[in-house]
């Protein structure tokens, strides 16, 4: 293993300089998929492989992690050359950007966007016609309320309401 591989699973250096594999969580390498490709390449089915995996590393952490493998030959033998990148932190990067685009700041409740796209997805039938049954809810007088108590009081009412209403649904 070169020291890039080392570093991503948290692979200690051995008194001869080889990665120690022996501290890995069992299935750190074991892969379906790996096993698959391999013998794809080798047979020259494909030319190159991609997929994505998460994969527990020597301290417990679970990464995630993208994979392209190509057949090269080794000393003259065939051989598997395999490219990891950990993804991890953009791929949680992307879901929190995602959320911030989805869900109100102040509730963490979905917005308007999604309320858009689950109408259309749960309320357009296979046929064209539309069924369903949209409840609005308001908060009477909120407006007065805010201005007599202050915004702090009334981010509190909201996201109180928003607690209820989680719980409710």
């Amino acid at each position: 293993a070169n020291p890039a591989l080392r570093r991503i699973y948290g692979m200690p250096l051995g008194q001869n300089g080889h990665a120690i594999f022996a501290d890995l969580p069992p299935d750190c390498f074991s892969d379906d998929l790996l096993q698959q490709y391999h013998r794809q390449l080798q047979d020259q089915t494909v030319d190159i492989a991609s997929w994505e995996g998460r994969r527990l590393v020597a301290d417990g952490r679970e990464l995630e992690l993208r994979f392209e493998a190509w057949r090269v030959e080794w000393d003259g033998v065939p051989a598997t050359q395999i490219l990891i990148t950990d993804d991890t932190e953009r791929n949680a990067s992307a879901r929190e950007l995602l959320h911030q685009a989805t869900h109100d700041k102040l509730t963490d409740l979905p917005n308007r966007t999604v309320l858009m796209q689950r109408l259309k997805e749960y309320c357009q039938q296979a046929d064209g016609s539309l069924r369903c049954t949209l409840v609005i809810v308001n908060i009477d007088r909120f407006k007065l309320f805010n201005q007599s108590q202050g915004h702090v009081a009334g981010d509190q009412v909201l996201r109180a309401f928003a607690a209820r209403l989680k719980e409710a649904l």
